[in-house]
């Protein structure tokens, strides 16, 4: 049985930035195992992508590994001469931060003055449980690892149900729940495409469909039927003074600073980018309730408004829009129904119902560990170890990430980090977030 000091479950992005940093902060040598089925560290689900119409929705400028050396991420873009663009507008494709992530964790062992030690284990992990203070984790070949202390940086989740109004195409032979498996179905240039969703996760889809050259209709639905806003270059962040209130009086004066910012010849994009440094403050005061209206009513706008894709993106978009090949619409109540090898789309307004070859699930990946098929998350859950977090967002967590079970009690040795503190701390699945908490998290796992 493997007993390393440390073992990190999910070594994509979150991963691969705690690993780093425990390799450049450790004053002693230290033995590493994570657990990671894919088959190399870093890329995971947010970088794994090999398509190179695929780009970061954040300029290269803002996305540095390090918390300390904001130019990390530049330089080594400039060193491999990968663009010429300023960094400030360079959205470099994710294959190349994928490829930047495995480089810095080499880096972070190379410069460190100690022999520490990595392992990757190429398993998925299938369960989890405390023994002689430690943690013994089950692998799914059937071996075990045993360490007194283990890091859950599952990331983003791929969720377990469909979207309300597609269960009876589930089993459909042109239905698509998980965009991200590589399994689409051989598909004619011509054929139809509908598509569920219209956040970033349908935009590469529909960049993907283009740069295959497809030629055939993309219907995509949504709630709100519209895409996720554009980055404004150059534009710096306006920071309106807000740092706390209710929901509603969150609200009233993210409202009035809008306003304000317009007045003074802002865009809106200034005011979002400047309250990002505070929405962890704002979200972790409101109540239970609040944080679930905030999510039932504002959450699909905040999204649309934080997490937003590049110009030239939104530039492919709208030319396939006015050529007529791409339609986007509200779909407030939208069903899907076996038609024969097709499957037919009714938005549930009244308007138009369309017959499609193939239908993409792309509402994005998931935060909630109940609605996960992640074997470990539900042995967990079902051992009474974790609890869902606030808002049923990710895990249950102390203010250091220190995982809470289901009496309410921190676990000894038991950390998460990334996505899964998205209950507690709302804005924690970007870089700029992540990175600043495996600093932080290296520093007490070495302590």
């Amino acid at each position: 049985m493997e007993t390393p000091d440390i073992v990190v479950v999910g070594c994509g992005a979150s991963g691969a930035l705690l690993a780093g940093q425990l390799f450049r902060q450790a004053t002693q040598v230290l033995q590493l195992s994570c657990v990671d089925s894919r088959f190399r560290l870093g890329a995971g689900l947010a970088y794994g992508s090999a398509r190179d119409e695929h780009l970061l929705n954040v300029p290269a400028s803002r996305m540095s590994a390090l918390p300390d050396q904001p130019d990390h991420f530049a330089n080594w873009l400039s060193q491999r001469r990968l663009t010429r663009e300023s960094p400030t507008e360079y959205f470099a494709p994710r294959r190349q931060y994928a490829d930047y992530l495995t480089d810095y964790l080499g880096e972070s062992l190379r410069t460190s003055t100690l022999p520490h030690g990595v392992h990757h284990e190429p398993h998925r992990a299938v369960g989890l449980k405390p023994l002689h203070g430690g943690w013994l984790l089950n692998l799914d070949d059937g071996r075990q690892v045993w360490s007194k202390t283990v890091v859950l940086a599952l990331g983003n989740l791929t969720p377990l149900s469909p979207p309300s109004g597609l269960h009876a195409v589930v089993e459909h032979p042109a239905y698509l729940h998980n965009p991200w498996s590589g399994s689409w179905p051989q598909l004619d240039a011509r054929a139809s495409v509908g598509i569920i969703g219209s956040g970033l996760t349908a935009v590469d889809q529909v960049l993907s469909l283009q740069v295959a050259g497809h030629r055939g209709p993309i219907h995509v639905y949504s709630r709100g039927g519209e895409w996720p806003g554009v980055h404004v270059l150059g534009a710096n962040p306006i920071d309106i003074g807000l740092r706390s209130g209710s929901l509603a009086t969150v609200l009233r004066e993210l409202r009035r600073g809008l306003a304000l910012g317009a007045g003074q010849g802002a865009v809106w994009q200034q005011v979002i980018d400047g309250l990002r440094p505070h929405t962890a403050q704002i979200w972790q005061q409101f109540t239970e309730v609040e944080k679930r209206r905030f999510l039932r009513w504002l959450g699909s706008s905040w999204n649309r408004a934080r997490h937003r894709m590049p110009p030239t993106v939104k530039d492919r978009l709208t030319q396939l829009e006015q050529s007529g090949q791409l339609t986007l619409g509200a779909a407030p109540a939208i069903a899907g129904r076996p038609s024969g090898a097709m499957i037919e789309i009714d938005p549930g307004d009244g308007s138009e119902i369309r017959r499609v070859h193939m239908l993409l699930n792309c509402t994005g990946a998931g935060s909630r560990v109940t609605d996960s098929a992640q074997p470990l998350l539900g042995q967990l859950l079902e051992d009474g170890l974790i609890q869902p977090g606030p808002a049923e967002l990710g895990l249950a967590n102390d203010a250091d990430g220190r995982v809470v079970n289901r009496s309410g009690l921190p676990q000894q040795g038991l950390w998460t980090i990334g996505p899964m503190r998205q209950g507690s701390l709302w804005e924690s699945t970007a870089i700029p977030e992540i990175r600043q908490q495996a600093a932080d998290l290296a520093e007490r796992l070495l302590q």
